[in-house]
């Protein structure tokens, strides 16, 4: 009911200025609504995916009983880390699988984002990682180790930047099937209230144009269609891992390239940005997603 009459209220200041859409109240008026919009997707992300909050109180024996209000997904599954070591993900630990789900949809975005500008005409995906002629040459002209230029250090960082997107998004999408597809989730989501508000947001933010107030929530549009947003990993399973393999084995390339696990202490005073190199491509463990299993009994 609030949403509601927040929602109406900046509809009705967007409509009695759509004449002249260069106004600040127009403008204002488009960034509020994409922002409550936002909010109102999280708000459903939430009830679908974690838990009631534990109360802040320790009155037992009076506490409300709000578990309706939630869907039973945080009962059927939980989230592990890839690295095997038995832990729990963080923020499912804390009960926040919604946190991740969200984290999904951004690097989806992104990597769909990146491939649209950088794939040739005829092409479904870019496919030329780490190519760019500082990178590819590496520390050493005519045998001879020379002095990376400012020029060279920044693409090197952009192709480690460029494929990392690619990975976290092919990742993100596997993780975003994987968890779509699992016994009984969807009757879970359906059970309170199914996917259809969240659907009928993500397509009135697009409808709107609300990306160029709102760029942060750009991802929300993938919402639009949830069915084709779980389909879409595999309906393009083996192009997208084919694709992964690529991105690893470019980024190990870069690796070996710039002697990044090297000990030379020459090497690294001549061209500290190695330690830099080092750090980027480390930081490739960030593009990985939890693993989905069954909830433990515990």
């Amino acid at each position: 009911m609030v949403f509601m009459t927040e929602f109406n209220s900046i509809s009705n200041t967007i409509t009695a200025n759509s004449k002249d859409k260069s106004t600040s109240l127009h403008l204002l008026a488009r960034k509020s609504l994409g922002d409550l919009i936002g909010r109102a997707v999280k708000f459903y992300l939430r009830r679908f995916f974690n838990p009631v909050p534990l109360p802040l109180y320790s009155d037992s024996n009076n506490l409300p009983d709000y578990s309706n209000s939630r869907s039973k997904i945080h009962a059927l599954i939980e989230l592990k880390d890839p690295e095997g070591d038995g832990q729990r993900d963080t923020a499912t630990a804390d009960g926040c699988i919604s946190s991740v789900f969200g984290m999904a949809l951004q690097k989806i975005s992104a990597f769909i984002s990146l491939n649209e500008k950088l794939r040739n005409d005829g092409e479904k995906y870019f496919t030329n990682f780490c190519c760019r002629a500082a990178t590819k040459r590496g520390l050493k002209v005519k045998d001879r180790v020379i002095r990376l230029t400012n020029d060279d250090i920044t693409d090197v960082l952009i192709d480690i930047e460029e494929s990392h997107i690619f990975l976290a998004g092919i990742r993100a999408s596997k993780f975003m099937h994987s968890l779509l597809s699992w016994p009984g989730i969807a009757d879970a989501i359906q059970d309170v209230g199914g996917w259809g508000k969240v659907e009928s947001l993500a397509s009135l933010f697009q409808s709107l144009g609300l990306c160029i107030e709102m760029p942060e929530e750009t991802h929300l549009i993938l919402l639009r269609n949830v069915k084709e947003l779980k389909n879409s990993y595999e309906s393009n399973k083996q192009a997208l891992n084919e694709l992964e393999v690529n991105v690893v084995e470019s980024l190990r390339k870069v690796w070996k390239q710039f002697k990044c696990g090297s000990r030379n202490q020459e090497l690294f005073e001549m061209n500290p940005c190695i330690k830099q190199f080092q750090i980027e491509l480390k930081s490739g463990k960030n593009t990985r997603f939890p693993i989905i299993v069954n909830a433990s009994l515990e």
